[in-house]
């Protein structure tokens, strides 16, 4: 989808009308060059954060003996979010574990914004919590793209508990996969 922020490569075909004046149809689109923007922006980040030396800090936190209280931070009205919710609900139900939720933007311009001040309300109470979760469904390779930001990722760098990203299909590899836990 085109949306404000992504970078496109198209042919086009610009035609001149006495009346209508300047037109331009685009007629193809290379999703190639969005896709490898993409990329570069990533390994990018990912050489800054090796620079800094933290690009692997929360993968070697210890993971919880039991996880009895958890900070999740998704979209609110997202359908992966409901879904996770079906089962925490039930585990919340028996005393198993509790839920805490902090809503974020995961797409569009605010997202960095939005989701690093998320971790980082969280993460203010850190001391309560056995681990964080970051979750959003699937999409289009794009729409996740709004994830893969520097201050995101150093927010879960930084972190002093364990974080856990599900974010889109099994098959999206994105940035928070490679820095969180």
């Amino acid at each position: 989808d085109l949306k404000a922020g992504v970078k496109v490569l198209f042919k086009c075909k610009i035609t001149f009308h006495p009346q209508y004046q300047l037109s331009l149809a685009v007629e193809d689109i290379n999703p190639e060059f969005t896709l490898g923007g993409m990329e570069v922006k990533i390994k990018e980040i990912i050489a800054r954060l090796e620079k800094e030396a933290i690009l692997s800090n929360n993968k070697m936190l210890n993971n919880p003996l039991d996880f009895t209280k958890i900070a999740v931070i998704a979209p609110s009205e997202a359908a992966g979010l409901g879904d996770f919710k079906k089962d925490a609900d039930i585990l919340e139900k028996y005393s198993l574990c509790k839920f805490d939720y902090y809503p974020a933007i995961f797409q569009g311009k605010e997202t960095e914004k939005s989701v690093t001040s998320a971790i980082m309300d969280a993460l203010s109470k850190s001391d309560i919590y056995d681990a964080l979760i970051v979750i959003r469904g699937g999409g289009a390779k794009t729409d996740l793209h709004f994830l893969n930001e520097y201050e995101i990722a150093k927010s879960i760098c930084l972190a002093s508990i364990p974080v856990f990203v599900g974010v889109g299909h099994e098959r999206d590899k994105g940035l928070l996969d490679i820095v969180g836990h």
